[in-house]
């Protein structure tokens, strides 16, 4: 496929130029306040063009990652087990 950086090619896909994709590594923990307030403007200004996201997040004071996952302006997200010992929180 033309376009396409993907190694194996032994898959059928189609690329649309007007979907794009991002990814956002911070090596260390969020403010829980600043987390939400960082969701509720995304949302609020681009949830109609959020196709789809998710992630995991190290929030500060929590012994446990945040996972999240929406379409659109249908977020979900909670704190699930705990982070392994040493384990680098991004």
């Amino acid at each position: 496929d033309e376009g396409c950086d993907h190694i194996d090619h032994q898959h059928k896909h189609e690329h649309n130029k007007l979907v794009g994709s991002i990814s956002i590594v911070y090596e260390g923990s969020v403010s829980l306040f600043k987390l939400d307030n960082f969701f509720s403007e995304l949302l609020q200004a681009y949830g109609d063009q959020l196709y789809r996201y998710k992630g995991v997040i190290s929030v500060a004071g929590k012994n446990q990652p945040f996972i999240f996952n929406g379409v659109h302006m249908n977020f979900e997200g909670d704190f699930l087990s705990k982070w392994k010992e040493g384990e680098t929180r991004v």
